[in-house]
């Protein structure tokens, strides 16, 4: 989203070092408002944030990870309509920003990692409030933290393809409206291309 910087809401977002996780499992945003997520990676290895609809972590993150060699090219972003917004690969000690309007539709959108092997622990989820009366108490940046009770559950139509996070309801249709913008420093670097 470009535009005044009045009126967006800034999420940072940073990773945990050698856990495979980010330091934030939930935040808020209004439905339809600009959002700007910043991602810093404190990690020793490569991440990413997608945010895709309900459900859709458990689809995305195996899509991903079938892309083999080429998804470095591709940044570890499989071609999927369950996908709505995408931040390119973040390389170590690196931060990056994804610039999105949230979904019109209110409901828990999950955001993960796509590099392989991170999306059943690296995710969390958005929750688009219709109004911001809606928003918990603590929004603004900050998590909704003890909102959320996580359990490991099966995916829908895949019995021994475990998930964490809430039960996952139908998916719904990207908004026509949003747009999305990444900027990464660089590249991400394959192992071939590393010193």
């Amino acid at each position: 989203y470009k535009g005044s910087e009045t009126g967006i809401t800034n999420i940072r977002i940073a990773t945990l070092p050698e856990q495979m996780r980010y330091d934030k499992v939930s935040f808020a945003v209004v439905a339809g408002k600009p959002v700007r997520i910043t991602l810093e990676n404190k990690d020793m290895m490569p991440h990413n944030l997608l945010v895709v609809q309900p459900g859709g972590a458990s689809v995305v993150g195996p899509l991903a990870e079938k892309m083999g060699p080429e998804g470095f090219a591709k940044q570890f972003k499989p071609d999927s309509p369950l996908i709505l917004f995408a931040m390119t690969m973040v390389n170590p000690q690196e931060t990056a920003q994804l610039d999105f309007i949230a979904p019109a539709k209110p409901g828990d959108y999950e955001y993960v990692c796509t590099f392989p092997g991170h999306w059943m622990l690296m995710r969390g989820v958005m929750k688009v409030v219709k109004t911001a009366a809606e928003l918990p108490a603590n929004a603004g940046g900050a998590g909704l933290d003890a909102a959320k009770e996580w359990k490991i559950q099966p995916a829908k139509g895949a019995s021994d393809s475990p998930t964490c996070g809430p039960a996952s309801s139908n998916a719904r249709p990207a908004p026509t409206s949003a747009r999305a913008t990444a900027a990464a420093t660089k590249p991400p670097q394959s192992p071939a291309t590393r010193p």
